[in-house]
């Protein structure tokens, strides 16, 4: 079980922790995957002039599902245990 401090923090226990600790695997993996999707929305951008408007909705949406994918799978999680029901109390 973790201590709180008086405002509301959590005890430090001298390691600082980031959202990204111990999850370099899933980490690197996430990145080859929105890096793919980046070359991808490239690719067919390329192919836009010839091929008509349906790559071009293609590509919005290759370039947008590519830079949404973090916000779904890193949420900032560093202050997580000074967090109750949708209110920071560390900014109190």
């Amino acid at each position: 079980m973790s201590q709180t401090q008086a405002n509301g923090a959590p005890e430090r226990n001298g390691t600082p922790q980031y959202s990204g600790t111990k999850e370099l695997g899933s980490n690197i993996a996430l990145f080859v995957l929105c890096f793919i999707l980046l070359l991808g929305c490239l690719y067919t951008l390329g192919m836009y002039p010839e091929g008509g408007w349906s790559w071009w909705i293609v590509a919005v949406l290759l370039y947008g599902v590519t830079f949404i994918i973090p916000l779904w799978f890193l949420p900032s999680k560093t202050n997580e245990k000074a967090r109750t029901s949708g209110t920071d109390l560390s900014l109190k």
